[in-house]
């Protein structure tokens, strides 16, 4: 699984290697309000292989966190903290999949409209999410099973504990900080935290239109 987002990344290079005589001088590589292009890139190396080269780099980054996840963690729920690094591996194989996908299918003859790009990236990233919650589901109940429990309040994917007065609390795996979604300010915080990314993502699709 670690492996995947490299094996997409090589498939695309040898690919986009072996119709390098067919690839157009230069073609659309952004776009702005309207889907009007904006940004174009050229038939050089850079141009050809750069955005998998980025990929390569977006790869070991994103295996390095959950890899951190994993060795970080405590040692007492060694199947969660794997399940956890392999949510981020999910995302890897998601967003570097995004990467290969468009660096072969943007120097085409008929590239993809930018409602499509959004829509593949929505859906990648929704389908890793899906396939790396699950995975943790799996690993909590293989723990129940084996007769281990977790702390009390912390769950699967959030934690929840009416008696905590604390509004941030320590994650159970990783490092970092996790709300307790008891607290009356939780669920308005994780709204004004996500706020930003909402508006941003939704006036990008309207303006490709």
């Amino acid at each position: 699984m670690r492996f995947m987002p490299l094996a997409m990344l090589i498939a695309a290079a040898a690919w986009l290697a072996s119709r390098w005589d067919a690839l157009p001088a230069r073609w659309v590589v952004h776009w702005g309000p309207r889907g009007v292009p904006n940004g174009w890139a050229t038939k050089t190396f850079g141009g050809v292989f750069g955005p998998l080269l980025f990929g390569v780099g977006l790869a070991l980054f994103l295996e390095l966190i959950a890899v951190a996840i994993e060795r970080t963690s405590r040692t007492r729920f060694p199947q969660l903290a794997h399940a956890c690094g392999n949510i981020v591996r999910w995302v890897s194989i998601a967003v570097v999949g995004i990467v290969a996908l468009l660096a072969v299918l943007l120097p085409s003859s008929s590239p993809p409209s930018p409602r499509v790009v959004l829509g593949v990236c929505f859906g990648a990233i929704a389908l890793a999410l899906v396939a790396g919650g699950r995975g943790l589901a799996v690993a909590m109940k293989q723990m129940k099973a084996e007769g281990e429990s977790l702390p009390k309040g912390y769950g699967a994917f959030l934690y929840r504990n009416p008696e905590d007065r604390r509004l941030w609390v320590p994650k159970l795996v990783g490092i970092g900080w996790t709300l307790n979604f008891a607290h009356p300010a939780a669920w308005l915080l994780l709204g004004l935290l996500l706020m930003p990314a909402i508006v941003t993502l939704v006036v990008a699709f309207v303006v490709s239109g």
